[in-house]
């Protein structure tokens, strides 16, 4: 199936959060059910499968969601399961997501630590990405300890590597370049 209607999917949803003014919930709630799918993927695989009735797929939905979603949004499963569009679920999701982002001028940073960052730090480095973006800013911090020391920061047009590993690195290069 084409991109287009995927995204009209994606776009029609988007609407209704905000013409029902629950951006936020329906947002949040969005991220719920796309990592839901992710952390299990044969659910979308079971939901995809033409052999299974659309009523019985609907009432696997209600099993795994029951009193966590608004109904719009279980309206909206529900078109996606009638349609037959299941299996492209992910992209739909992942679209919806680009929209809210855009919509309220955001950007998802990566922060690379050799060890997890304080709530502090963490506060500091999403006001100093907001100031130099000029975006609101959302960071996934995540521990690699190969870097052994600092910090690389990267998401959309954004990468600083200030960490101990590159400059151990760059430091070698210099070197292997003078004894040549």
């Amino acid at each position: 199936m084409g991109g287009l209607a995927l995204k009209i999917y994606s776009e029609s949803l988007f609407s209704v959060f905000l013409e029902n003014d629950c951006l936020e919930e329906g947002y949040n709630q969005i991220l719920f059910i796309k990592e839901s799918f992710e952390n299990d993927k044969e659910i979308i695989d079971i939901l995809s499968f033409h052999s299974i009735s659309k009523i019985e797929k609907q009432k696997i939905l209600l099993n795994i969601f029951e009193d966590k979603l608004l109904s719009n949004i279980f309206n909206f499963l529900f078109l996606i399961i009638d349609n037959e569009r299941m299996s492209s679920i992910l992209y739909i999701l992942d679209h919806i997501k680009y929209l809210y982002m855009t919509y309220t001028n955001t950007i998802e940073v990566d922060i690379i630590t050799a060890i997890a960052l304080s709530d502090d730090l963490k506060d500091k480095i999403i006001k100093k990405l907001s100031i130099m973006t000029k975006k609101n800013i959302v960071i996934n911090n995540i521990i690699d300890e190969k870097i052994i020391g600092g910090v690389i920061i990267s998401g959309e047009n954004l990468y600083i590597d200030g960490s101990v590993k590159t400059s151990i690195n760059d430091m070698k290069k210099y070197l292997d370049s003078m004894l040549i």
